[in-house]
């Protein structure tokens, strides 16, 4: 199962299409995606770091993906919309890998 977090502005509570960048009271909508286990077997790796590239940017690059994915806990995209960080796990899904969502951390 995928875990999500609602769909709500977390400042005003309006409703997030999941498509946008900023909520109408200016919060972030953004989030991260952050891996709950490592991939321990290089071949499912692999293949996991070649489908989650495929979906494009801003998913990581093949090789920034082979590695976060042998990192429990470490951020596989920073800063996506909803909709985008939902193709992230439904793929993720499918690989048998779990991640799940954050508010995407400001930068500094």
């Amino acid at each position: 199962m995928v875990d999500s977090i609602e769909a709500r502005c977390l400042r005003c509570g309006a409703p997030d299409a999941g498509d946008r960048a900023r909520c109408v009271c200016g919060a972030s909508l953004l989030v991260d995606v952050l891996l709950k286990e490592a991939v321990e077997e290089e071949r499912r790796r692999f293949g996991l770091a070649r489908a989650l590239a495929l979906l494009g940017p801003p998913a990581p690059a093949f090789s920034q993906a082979r590695t976060a994915l042998a990192i429990p806990g470490d951020r596989l995209a920073r800063g996506v919309s909803r909709a985008f960080a939902q193709k992230l796990l439904a793929v993720l899904a499918e690989h048998g890998a779990q991640a799940s969502l954050q508010p995407a951390e400001e930068p500094v």
